[in-house]
């Protein structure tokens, strides 16, 4: 299992909430590029472009079904969720409430809000976060608020167990 940080609004960060919510109220997650390059299950890494989106590869390839994401909109903590699907892709992402190509179904049941969280800390708020996706590496403050989070979650039961139901 991974972790992960993925800021889910479109070039237009004015609106990055409203993005946001209704990607995950949609049941997704998801990432794009300016042009697009295809479903990236057929897509080479090194033949994307520009190279600085070369690391949307692994949104594909490396995440899992039952990875956790931590939600990021400008910089702060939004949400918490956990992939319950395989990669997609379509050329029509409008019929699914989205604006982007390239997705994953997320667990509604193991969907957490930073907002709802008590005794978070203050310093993970303003944890900076460059670019669309990012893979969390271990001792990191991003892993510490995910597991802290996810800790609290279990504590809570409002975590699925691998089986998809919650934990009793």
């Amino acid at each position: 299992m991974n972790y992960w940080r993925m800021q889910l609004h479109s070039s237009d960060s004015e609106h990055a909430t409203r993005h946001t919510f209704r990607c995950l109220a949609a049941g997704y997650v998801g990432l794009d590029f300016h042009a697009d390059v295809g479903d990236l299950m057929k897509v080479e890494r090194e033949a994307i472009t520009p190279s600085t989106q070369r690391h949307y590869h692994d949104f594909a390839w490396k995440m899992e079904d039952g990875d956790f994401v931590l939600v990021v909109v400008r910089n702060e903590p939004f949400a918490l969720v956990r992939v319950a699907g395989e990669y997609n892709y379509t050329t029509t992402p409008s019929t699914l409430g989205v604006w982007f190509r390239h997705f994953r179904a997320i667990g509604r049941d193991s969907m957490a809000f930073w907002d709802d969280r008590r005794g978070r800390s203050q310093s993970a708020d303003h944890a900076p976060m460059a670019g669309t996706l990012q893979i969390v590496n271990p001792g990191t403050l991003a892993c510490d608020v995910i597991e802290d989070w996810c800790r609290e979650l279990n504590a809570a039961r409002r975590v699925p167990n691998s089986n998809g139901t919650n934990a009793p």
